[in-house]
């Protein structure tokens, strides 16, 4: 029964901060963001993990968490995300292959980044494999900052995979926006094809600079899709999930719907939750609780 699950707890780590959440007895409880300095955590990526692994411990003891499972954030920033087809290879032999295959698709020293994969489609043909690399150093920082504060994690994720989960329907565009970054989500057959994310170097702009630089990103975007995948392009006013905490301001929310031409949605938490959760906030962190762990 759920009232006996042990508790979970949420790490969101973005931008100069950190956002927890807390699911006890699988529901939301508790949640609060974290500020530290610019030189301390920037762009989701912790510079001092003394000193902010100390704030956060104190976190944990102003919401009286500290046991239970813990899964947490990692930037998407610099990550590199592929859905391959390969053709049929032996398993001790799809790591190089993958190495090689993404080299050949990006300047970023893979030396230096966490590859993992996932076989989505294995036939007499081929393989359909997605993969995943992150900079070491986002989760090796993260790790130091997180056993300050006497936690371990059972899982980490890429923001994008996070938001990913909140999708229902099997095909659908899922946008991002903070202060410090903007990532846009195209998924297909509930795998996400394309990941994007960029600095958002316009975030503390006036609202309309930000709409324009967002419905740029997503333009192009969708092009890129589009073009390599005629049979299946995307049609303009596409259902959007809205996420992040921009989109707490209904204002923007509309502005963004009249401009894009059609439906913008902020997700809808499945877990039970107090009415002023703000969801689009925390969507991060509950994309995270649906983590299996």
């Amino acid at each position: 029964m759920a009232l006996f699950e042990r508790d979970l707890m949420t790490l969101d780590f973005e931008g100069s901060g950190i956002r927890f959440l807390l699911v006890r007895g699988g529901r939301v409880v508790r949640w609060e963001a974290l500020s530290v300095l610019p030189e301390q955590m920037s762009q989701g990526v912790v510079h001092d993990p003394a000193s902010v692994g100390g704030a956060l411990r104190e976190l944990l003891d102003r919401n009286d968490a500290h046991k239970g499972r813990v899964v947490t954030s990692v930037t998407g920033l610099r990550a590199i995300s592929r859905l391959m087809t390969l053709p049929p290879i032996k398993e001790r032999l799809l790591e190089d292959t993958l190495r090689h295959k993404i080299r050949q698709d990006t300047s970023l020293p893979l030396d230096d980044m966490d590859l993992s994969w996932h076989v989505v489609r294995r036939a007499a043909d081929g393989l359909e494999v997605y993969a995943l690399a992150v900079p070491r150093e986002a989760i090796d920082r993260q790790v130091e900052t997180l056993a300050v504060a006497g936690l371990r994690p059972n899982a980490m994720d890429v923001k994008p995979l996070a938001l990913a989960r909140l999708v229902e329907a099997p095909s659908a565009i899922v946008l991002n926006v903070e202060d410090h970054s903007l990532s846009v989500l195209i998924l297909r057959r509930w795998m996400p094809v394309v990941v994007r994310t960029v600095p958002f170097g316009v975030g503390r702009a006036a609202p309309e600079a930000r709409l324009d630089f967002l419905l740029q990103e997503l333009a192009r975007t969708t092009k890129f899709y589009s073009e390599g995948h005629r049979d299946d392009a995307i049609e303009p006013g596409a259902p959007l999930l809205a996420t992040g905490e921009l989109f707490e301001h209904t204002d923007f929310l509309e502005a963004l719907a009249n401009r894009h031409g059609g439906p913008v949605q902020v997700p809808i938490p499945a877990l039970p939750h107090p009415d002023n959760l703000p969801a689009a906030t925390y969507s991060v962190n509950l994309g995270l609780a649906a983590k299996k762990v």
